[in-house]
């Protein structure tokens, strides 16, 4: 029986009941880029948020190939400072440090923000800085992006060509260090032989903050049945990414995002599957308006029975 367009409407509110979490967004990055200008989050952002519900959002502490190695350390820092001064500013955000925090943000209709971060470039080779790093408000943190540092190596966007190699000695304690002081480890970008490392040397859940299956589309970048399982077994969670749905632009359909979607609840379940739709500067600016793209997605994920 097609359900009626009330009973759709319904459904909907539901999904975003309490606020929708995005596990990765780039967002300090271009807070930062754009430094020199006023209130950039609550004019830029802040408006697409609050139409597409947003309760909860990962942001990315990312560097850019032209600061590194020099000046990771302190392009990062001034990312989280002018996370934290454009979210004052706003009056609508807050950046949370822990579950009480979050909790207290979603109760009171505020975006809260989590600090991540995508590759620990920052960190150099020193192991003491995840500490400094986690006292001013990192709690997630990936170990790479596509490319190679200190910790390991990234996957790359092709079916096979990433490093055999796993984590180094470095990569290693890093992780044994996150699950000491309760950061999150996010799996995203890593290559298969540093996924593998990461699952058998942490005993806490683990996150993919943002990927794809690679039935759909076979990039190391993506993730494989079995990995995905892995993450399941250790009752994780698996962000669905609107990038790399396809291998070619006639296939990256919202049909097809929603495939990747409900092959890994075919594998897991739902409960350990979010949104990780990697929404980035240009979503917001290029014409693809996130919030009515929202409307989209979300009554396609209700017609799909989630």
């Amino acid at each position: 029986m097609t359900k009626s367009r009330g009973s759709i409407d319904d459904r909907i509110e539901q999904l975003h009941a309490g606020g929708v979490i995005d596990m990765h967004f780039d967002l300090p990055m271009d807070l930062y880029e754009k430094r020199a200008q006023p209130n950039v989050l609550a004019t830029e952002f802040l408006p697409e948020f609050e139409a597409g519900g947003m309760g909860l959002i990962g942001a990315a502490i990312y560097i850019e190939d032209k600061y590194l190695p020099e000046h990771g350390t302190r392009v990062a820092l001034d990312q989280i400072s002018r996370l934290y001064t454009e979210a004052k500013q706003s009056k609508r955000c807050v950046v949370c440090r822990t579950h009480e925090e979050i909790s207290r943000a979603l109760d009171s209709k505020t975006i809260g923000f989590l600090i991540t971060m995508e590759g620990v470039e920052p960190f150099g080779d020193d192991l003491d800085l995840l500490r400094a790093f986690y006292e001013l408000g990192v709690r997630e943190i990936g170990l790479t992006h596509a490319r190679t540092n200190a910790a390991g190596h990234g996957g790359i966007f092709a079916a096979t060509g990433s490093s055999p190699e796993g984590l180094t000695p470095f990569g290693r304690d890093l992780v044994r260090e996150c699950e000491k002081l309760g950061v999150i480890v996010d799996l995203a970008h890593i290559n298969p032989a540093g996924f593998k490392e990461i699952v058998d040397l942490t005993t806490k859940p683990l996150i993919v903050s943002h990927t794809n299956s690679r039935k759909f589309y076979d990039v190391e970048r993506n993730i494989n049945d079995e990995q995905i399982k892995m993450i399941g077994e250790r009752r994780g969670v698996i962000g669905i990414n609107s990038v790399l749905v396809g291998p070619r632009q006639e296939d990256a359909t919202l049909d097809r995002y929603l495939d990747h979607i409900e092959h890994v609840a075919s594998l897991i379940g739902i409960q350990e599957e979010v949104d990780g739709r990697e929404i980035n500067d240009a979503a917001f600016h290029s014409g693809s308006h996130e919030s009515f793209a929202r409307q989209k997605l979300d009554a396609q994920i209700d017609r799909a029975r989630f």
